[in-house]
């Protein structure tokens, strides 16, 4: 008997030495049921024999507290993992707040917004890889976010390209009034007489205005600066005026172009003249000999670089023509 107390005792301590060599792999998925399998033999083993009361306590303690480091070490390392995960978490959610108020940063440049939004974006990034699974909803707030800044700068550059038009008209009407003053002295067989201050009010109010596209800036100037030119002299202003006369019929023509392109009507002195240009506009398509058609924003500036003064109605055409641009320009 004493034996085989002595060879369970043995049994037991192998058992302890199992659980042992098990907690280096605390870790491992499939550690929680050896150590349980481990613990059923322990079981059956104290059942079939039993050892002397002392040394089953303290092997008993010795195994138990052996099974219950396995059990801690998982569970700590378990909230170490939640913390960090935590950690992350609130990392993310910083980055969708600073995205969120970034969509409101109305003092800023875009380019300044573009810049931080790559910051952001590179930050998210690398985040998001440490964080894990888990953190669908933040990634859903985060491109909604991301969105609103998009649909931000989107909405600005609209808006510029609107004012832009805006800036073009009362530019075009500067240099319509202006040709009007060569028309009108031209007439009465005056030059001159208003010329120094004319220029200088007329480049004042220039100067007031915001400056448009380069390209579109130098043609304008070039149409404004002939009208003061042939403010101050006879012999440009006539040479203005035939010019004028020469642009009219091109300009009724742009505008009419204009209207069509843009789905507008067009007055019914006009109708005849739309319907031929539709119908010369379908068989150049039949023939497929249709030149590439500049988009409405390139006949509207070559209708205001060309010099003439509008009628009443075809002012009134050109503004429906500007409006209608402009708000397009907006829903783009």
């Amino acid at each position: 008997m004493s034996a085989a107390r002595e060879l369970a005792k043995e049994g037991r301590k192998k058992l302890i030495e199992e659980a042992a060599a098990i907690a280096s792999r605390a870790m491992e998925r499939d550690t929680p049921s050896r150590i349980k399998a481990i613990q059923a033999r322990w079981q059956e083993q104290a059942k079939a024999m039993a050892i002397a009361p002392r040394d089953e306590r303290l092997l008993w303690e010795q195994f138990r507290a052996t099974c219950n480091a396995v059990f801690n070490a998982r569970d700590a390392k378990r909230k170490d993992e939640d913390v960090r995960k935590q950690e992350f978490r609130r990392a993310l959610e910083d980055l969708c707040l600073q995205f969120e108020q970034l969509a409101q940063e109305t003092d800023k440049d875009d380019q300044t917004l573009r810049r931080l939004q790559r910051e952001l974006q590179e930050k998210w990034s690398r985040q998001l890889r440490e964080a894990g699974p888990g953190s669908r909803d933040l990634e859903s707030r985060f491109g909604k976010s991301k969105t609103a800044v998009d649909a931000m700068i989107a909405a600005r550059t609209r808006s510029r390209e609107a004012a832009v038009w805006g800036t073009l008209a009362a530019k075009e009407r500067l240099c319509e009034a202006l040709d009007r003053l060569v028309q009108a002295g031209a007439a009465a067989g005056e030059a001159g007489t208003e010329t120094a201050d004319k220029q200088a009010s007329t480049q004042e109010e220039w100067a007031a205005m915001p400056a448009l596209p380069a390209a579109w800036e130098q043609k304008l100037l070039a149409r404004r600066d002939a009208a003061l030119r042939a403010l101050g002299d006879t012999a440009a202003a006539s040479e203005f005026v035939k010019r004028m006369a020469k642009e009219a019929e091109p300009r009724r023509q742009v505008l009419l172009a204009l209207e069509l392109s843009l789905g507008l009507d067009s007055p019914a002195e006009v109708q005849a003249q739309r319907l031929a240009l539709q119908v010369m506009q379908l068989k150049d398509r039949f023939k497929g000999t249709m030149a590439a058609a500049e988009t409405a924003g390139e006949q509207l500036l070559g209708w205001c670089v060309r010099p003439g003064v509008a009628g009443e109605l075809d002012r009134q055409r050109c503004e429906r023509i500007f409006s209608r641009i402009g708000v397009m320009r907006e829903k783009a």
